[in-house]
Order: C-alpha cells, then sequence, then structure tokens
C-alpha cells in the first residue's frame, strides 16, 4: 500500500523525490508472528533477519523464496558479499554463521558474548574470504576462509562493546565505545581513529552508524552528529580526515549516500547528499540542557541533507507502532553503491599524495560515471542549442519539444539521476521502502500540474522505460485538457487545429482532433502503429493540385 506524505509537499515547481510503500508479499505474515531486527540488501534480492534467529531470502518485492534458522536467538547483523554467494550473520546468542546460497554449505563459530555487528570483506588475491564481527566482548575479530582452513585474527580489543562494523575493500571500520577506528587489512596497519566527541550522549542509548559511501569515504552517525571521513595517501600509507561535521537537530537511526537532485553547480553528475533516518527528540529546556527523548516517541523522519548540512527533504513516516519505539528499534539499509575501483581514486597520485586530475577532495568525493542525470539541465540545454542551432537543444534529428501558446520553447523537466535508489526503512513490524522517482511518476506528477509540455518531453525521451504512460497518452491528456478549455485556451487551440476557434464546430471538434493529433503535437507521434493503437484513421491523402498535362511518353521506332 502506498504511504502518504504527513508533511508539507514540496512547492509547485518541483516533484518529490522520494515516494513510499510498504514492502508486501510475504513481509507482512512473517511480521505477524516475529519481529524484524536486521536487513541485508543486495542489487538481486533481501535476506530479513528476525528475532527468532529465522533468515528469511527475499525478492525485491518482499516473496519469500527460502527461510532457514541458523540462530536460536535474535540475529543482530546480516552481511550479503558482492556476488550474493555468501550471507554472513550473527546473533545474540553468541554465533556467527556464513552460508554458502548456491550449495547450502555453512560454518559456524562461537563467541563467548552476544555478537552485535558483521560485515564480509571482498575476496582478496589468493581468494581467500574474510568476515569481521565484534559484540559484547569487546573484540574485533577477523575471521578469514581458505583453502587451508581457517584462522581467527584479534584486530581490536579492551575498548568496550564494538557496536558497528563496515568494509569496504580492505579498510575496516568498527565503533566502540570510545569512537571509531579503521584498520587496513591489506597493509595490515591501522589508518586512523575519530574520537566520540565530548559530551556526547551514552553509547549504548544510540547505535553509531557507519556507512562507506565510496572505497575513499566514510561517513559517520552517532547520537545527532555526522561526521564525513576521506581516505587520504601519505607517503604510500592510508589516513582518514575529517572533512565536515553535521550538527542535527534529530538523532541519526541510518544512513547512506544518495544521488536525487541534480548538481546545481554543474560539476558532477548528480548532487551527493546524504540521507539519514531521523528520531526527532523534544525541544531543549530553557536551561539549554540537551533534549530528552519524549516519553511519546515521535514518528521517523527521512531527511536529505547536503554537506553543508542544508535540508532538501524531510518526510515523516507512519511505521506501525512507532509510538512504543526507541531510536535503537530502527535501521535504515540501502545497495551499496557500484564503487569506483580504488586505483580510480587514489591512482596517479603526485609526491604529496594528491591524486592528479583534481584535488583531493574532489578525488574523494567521486562518484561512478553511470550516475548522471537523466534529463538534460536548462544550462546544459542552452549550450547544445548554441551548438547545433536547434531552438530546444536537442541534437540534430531528435523530435523538438513541442512550443507552448506563446511560442517559446519549454524549458526541460527537472533532472533526475539515472541511476535509481532503493532504501528499506526497518521497525520491528514494519518495513517501508523508499524509491526515487522513476520516468513514470514525474510524468504522473507533471500532468497532475497540466505541464504537458514537459511531460510529452520526457514520454518521447523515456519511451523504452515506461510502463503506465506513452508519448501518445500524454498528447491524449493534452488534448482534453485544450478541448476542456482547463489549459492554454483558444489561443492554444489553434495552434493543435485551425477549426478550434470556431464555437459551432466545438462538438465535433474530438473527430477532427485526433486523425492529425500526434503530428500536430510531435512528430514521432505520427505513426501508423500509434494510429493503430488509439483507433485514429488514416487522413486522407490531398488532392493532387491542378497543373499543366503531362506530355505524351516518347515513340521509339523500330530498328
Amino acid at each position: 500500500a502506498e504511504v502518504p506524505h504527513l508533511t508539507a509537499p514540496p512547492s509547485a515547481d518541483e516533484p518529490p523525490l522520494l515516494k513510499y510503500q510498504r514492502l508486501g508479499g510475504s513481509v507482512p505474515g512473517i511480521l505477524a508472528s516475529d519481529t524484524a531486527t536486521c536487513l541485508g540488501v543486495h542489487s538481486n534480492f533481501l535476506v530479513l533477519g528476525t528475532g527468532s534467529g529465522a533468515l528469511h531470502v527475499l525478492d525485491r518485492n518482499g516473496n519469500e523464496s527460502r527461510r532457514f534458522a541458523p540462530h536460536s536467538a535474535a540475529v543482530n547483523g546480516v552481511s550479503i558479499d558482492v556476488s550474493g554467494e555468501r550471507v554472513g550473520s550473527c546473533s545474540q546468542d553468541g554465533t556467527v554463521v556464513l552460508s554458502n546460497l548456491l550449495s547450502g554449505a555453512s560454518s559456524i563459530q562461537w563467541s563467548p558474548r552476544p555478537v552485535l555487528a558483521i560485515s564480509l570483506l571482498e575476496p582478496d588475491s589468493t581468494g581467500h574470504r574474510a568476515a569481521a564481527t565484534g559484540g559484547l566482548a569487546g573484540q574485533l575479530v577477523l575471521s578469514t576462509r581458505g583453502w587451508f582452513g581457517s584462522r581467527d585474527v584479534v584486530l581490536h580489543a579492551g575498548e568496550g562493546p564494538v557496536t558497528a562494523v563496515a568494509c569496504a575493500g580492505s579498510l575496516v571500520a568498527w565503533a566502540n565505545d570510545e569512537g571509531v577506528k579503521v584498520f587496513d587489512t591489506g597493509h595490515h596497519r591501522r589508518v586512523s581513529y575519530v574520537d566520540r566527541g565530548r559530551g556526547a550522549p551514552p553509547p549504548d542509548l544510540f547505535r553509531c552508524q557507519l556507512q562507506w559511501s565510496s572505497p575513499a569515504e566514510l561517513l559517520i552517525g552517532w547520537a545527532d552528529t555526522i561526521k564525513v571521513g576521506a581516505v587520504r595517501l601519505r607517503d604510500g600509507a592510508k589516513y582518514l580526515e575529517v572533512l565536515a561535521v553535521l550538527q542535527l537537530d534529530f538523532y541519526v537511526c541510518g544512513l547512506t549516500a544518495v544521488v536525487l537532485r541534480p548538481d546545481p553547480s554543474g560539476e558532477t553528475a548528480g548532487a551527493q547528499d546524504i540521507l539519514a533516518l531521523a528520531y526527532v527528540p523534544e525541544a531543549a529546556g530553557e536551561d539549554g540542557s540537551p533534549p530528552d527523548i519524549a516519553p511519546a516517541a515521535p514518528r521517523p523522519e527521512l531527511r536529505l541533507l547536503s554537506r553543508q548540512n542544508k535540508e532538501f527533504l524531510s518526510d515523516s513516516l507512519p511505521i506501525s507502532g512507532f509510538e512504543n519505539l526507541r531510536p535503537t528499534a530502527y535501521a535504515l539499509a540501502a545497495a551499496p553503491m557500484d564503487f569506483l575501483p580504488p586505483a580510480a581514486l587514489f591512482g596517479g597520485a603526485t609526491g604529496d599524495g594528491k591524486p592528479r586530475g583534481g584535488t583531493d577532495a574532489e578525488a574523494s568525493l567521486r562518484l561512478p560515471a553511470a550516475v548522471a542525470p537523466a534529463i538534460r539541465s536548462p544550462v546544459e540545454s542552452a549550450a547544445k542549442a548554441a551548438c547545433t542551432g536547434r531552438q530546444d537543444g536537442n541534437p540534430p534529428g531528435a523530435p523538438p519539444s513541442i512550443p507552448t501558446s506563446s511560442g517559446a520553447w519549454p524549458p526541460s523537466p527537472p533532472a533526475a539521476p539515472a541511476v535509481s535508489f532503493v532504501g528499506y526503512v526497518l521497525a520491528p513490524r514494519d518495513i517501508v521502502v523508499a524509491r526515487s522517482l522513476g520516468p513514470d511518476d514525474r510524468i504522473s506528477w507533471l500532468l497532475s500540474r497540466n505541464s504537458f509540455d514537459q511531460a510529452l518531453f520526457l514520454a518521447v525521451r523515456h519511451r523504452a522505460a515506461l510502463t503506465r504512460h506513452s508519448p501518445l497518452g500524454v498528447a491524449e491528456a493534452y488534448a482534453r485538457a485544450v478541448l476542456a478549455g482547463t489549459h492554454g485556451g483558444a489561443g492554444l487551440a489553434s495552434e493543435l487545429h485551425p477549426d478550434l476557434d470556431s464555437e459551432e464546430l466545438r462538438p465535433d471538434l474530438d473527430s477532427k482532433l485526433r486523425p492529425d493529433l500526434g503530428s500536430a503535437l510531435h512528430p514521432d507521434l505520427d505513426s501508423g502503429a500509434g494510429r493503430e493503437k488509439t483507433g485514429a484513421r488514416e487522413p486522407t491523402p490531398p488532392p493532387r493540385a491542378a497543373g499543366p498535362p503531362l506530355p505524351p511518353p516518347p515513340r521509339i521506332s523500330p530498328a
């Protein structure tokens, strides 16, 4: 079921950035008798961990394809490798299980205390596969499996429970009571340490959130603070530099890096923002004391923040049973973005450790080239027009945008990333899916605001990807609005058909308009296939103009 927005809608000139829907399929039945505790997200499937110790393998629509119960107590963490072959899970019963989804084989190891976090590393050049785990025992353990058996190495211990673990390439980041540390397993050396900060709330009340947005950037969310750290190179050694500290008015229950907006500066393919799952506490006291958690828990919210702490989205989510939930009950899970290889970020470094082709900050924030706007911005369209001589900025041979009633070419629709985002907000009895808007959604939004010119531009541009709309369907909606007098008036009507200004002809306008509807609105719509689809008849070809008679054919004399 669609989940409605509970906050004020965006401005009339901008479509919403996300849409929401509850995860269906087998999930409602699972959560009717069990509770969701963690969720692993792969590009092709999901793995849901529950309070009973079971793991449910689901497709992206929530339909269960497999179930197994490797633990006897609640599952605290799930991690899926890049190939989708292995799944690692850890539990309150102290067990860590590595399962092969293809062969069905599994291995198990025990800890005397509950294990709270797990993250799988990518296989190294020798084929060894490793998993980093941590828990109440206060140890970060690196477990390696290879051809000659397994080996467990304690990388760190003695600073309190390990509550979060995240891996990217050969780098392992983990959080304990003191702060966040990063270790390079490839060179077997510590990379950096980021302290928790003075005056921070108790670590057991707000779980630290770790997310690698790229192999060179680590997002750290802890209580009411987000820190952005970039991995640098100095004399061949890596270190972590904190680039930004975002002080927030909410507690972070989850975070991930997203590209949902076009970059206003035009320097990158899309704005690289931070999507945070927010738990908003009650306001601070008059004496300036820190706010306490409200007795009646608030609804969780999704906040979209720039790295300069500017907010672009604030959506409240109607999670089932939110009144009794605390920050640690929520989680935000998303499929990891396709990382650039480390060589693309660190390669070609100069002697001072800065990569060539830009500053080190620019290199550390670079995203895959696949993340690109699906629609050109107005600035780029203007540049294209200057080069191609086309008013609408389209390349030669491309169909033009339709003009408005004033004769001006319509602006390009709001840009959107080509790579869609799907995130999952997890609560004990509910899972809400947040998706970025696709072409169909953006066309529906434009049609609801009678922006038919931009909707038709999008429909033609993304014809192959559309499932609910078509260019001809948008054109028909355009014509119906003109006939009803709700869009454009007589001036625009006369542009579509010369007879539309005649009041006595309005009763049979539809029969006059439909044969020429496609060619009047857009050249691509004037096709036999389009007419067959709408039932429009082929227009009668005009009679040949009168002219001088053709000369008789020449006579050929016999040889």
